[in-house]
């Protein structure tokens, strides 16, 4: 049974890396990370396309257990490897992800790695995840000293990257 469903799989990954060559739009990327109740750390990585039917495609391209726990680095070679092997690489845009630290690593790599993606426009961060901080934070919070965390935090990466951009747009 195992094997069957496993052949089942790799079928579907064929199909939809044949449809992402197909697609007639860039590939745009989500991806985010979660910590099973086991505490095994997962990252999902979605592909978004208009495919050559002309409509919206999503599909989860990747769900990898984060064995060397949750780092830039570490999600960065599962989404480099992902792209490489989906073919992809060449026509990526957008990758959209929460504001964790990871994630900023995580957009350097692929910049890097790919020849004309830029980190300063091509990152979009997960308003979703944003509206959920302070959401959170509003009807959780404790204390005025839960709600500056929940604050503290939602700025923390965003930082980084804001600092980054604002040099690289000194350099140039």
């Amino acid at each position: 049974m195992a094997a069957a469903i496993a052949e089942d799989f790799h079928v579907k990954q064929l199909q939809i890396r044949e449809q992402l060559a197909r697609a007639i739009t860039p590939i745009h990327l989500t991806t985010d990370t979660w910590t099973s109740p086991n505490d095994i750390e997962f990252q999902a990585i979605n592909a978004h396309y208009i495919g050559e039917d002309s409509k919206l495609h999503k599909a989860l391209i990747a769900l990898v257990e984060l064995e060397a726990g949750y780092s830039g680095e570490e999600v960065a070679k599962y989404v480099i490897q992902t792209m490489e092997w989906y073919g992809f690489g060449d026509r990526l845009v957008f990758i959209t992800s929460d504001n964790h630290g990871a994630n900023d690593t995580l957009c350097r790599a692929v910049a890097e790695a790919v020849l004309g993606w830029s980190l300063v426009d091509n990152r979009l961060r997960c308003l979703g995840h944003i509206i959920n901080l302070a959401v959170q934070a509003f009807l959780f919070a404790k204390g005025e000293d839960a709600i500056e965390e929940a604050e503290r935090q939602s700025q923390r990466s965003k930082r980084d990257v804001d600092e980054e951009i604002a040099l690289a747009s000194v350099k140039s």
